[in-house]
């Protein structure tokens, strides 16, 4: 008599709640990675101090710290519409004071090229400084040598961070995706292999020899 496996063997492993696993990683890791990606988009457009230059105008920073100034060649601002791609080249030349005070603040060549486009705006990084007090600013910028159109300076604090939550982000979406991806192809083939297992043997019918057939002399 064979005998029968027992009741466990008989189940194909990995469960397949187990898939269930792969779904809570792209949906955790997704969720967390688009929050990421969100606040980095908002944070990007959050607290820019718009002035249009040539010229000076006052701007208000809320918070102490390293401040970008971009030339956002692609605007809107105080409805008018800016595209000033033509004088990205051009070099300017910015001064900045507080205004309480009447102190320079130090202005320097951006530490790094660091660009963003949101929301119909664009704009590269040209200059930064810092402040150790918040307040409000008197800030002048000239072209350097020679005439050019009036265009748009933003100044914005956080942007590097901002970025840096939307690159976390995007990561993170392809990440999640990837590892799920994974983890699904996985339990896939070790089920597979389970009910491969589980199958029986393969039993070849019993043999049943031709019936006979005399020679055609024979029947004769």
């Amino acid at each position: 008599m064979q005998q029968q496996p027992l009741a466990a063997s008989s189940k194909v492993r990995p469960g397949a709640w187990w898939y269930l696993l792969a779904v809570a990683i792209l949906l955790v890791g997704g969720g967390l990675s688009a929050m990421s990606i969100y606040n980095g988009v908002t944070g990007l457009g959050k607290g820019l101090a718009r002035v249009v230059v040539p010229g000076s105008g006052n701007v208000t920073l809320e918070e102490p710290g390293t401040y970008i100034v971009f030339h956002e060649y692609i605007s809107n601002h105080e409805g008018r519409s800016f595209n000033t791609q033509s004088a990205r080249a051009l070099p300017l030349n910015l001064e900045m004071r507080d205004r309480s005070t009447g102190e320079p603040v130090s202005i320097t060549a951006s530490a790094g090229n660091f660009t963003y486009s949101l929301s119909g705006k664009a704009g590269e990084s040209i200059a930064q400084f810092s402040i150790t007090e918040p307040g409000e600013f008197d800030f002048f910028a000239a072209y350097a040598d020679a005439e050019g159109p009036e265009l748009v300076l933003a100044i914005g604090h956080d942007i590097v961070k901002s970025g840096a939550r939307i690159g976390i982000g995007v990561a993170g979406i392809v990440g999640s995706g990837f590892v799920a991806m994974v983890l699904f192809i996985i339990i896939a083939v070790m089920r597979s292999r389970s009910k491969r297992k589980m199958a029986p043997p393969y039993q070849p019918p019993p043999f049943q020899p031709p019936p006979f057939q005399p020679p055609p002399s024979m029947q004769a």
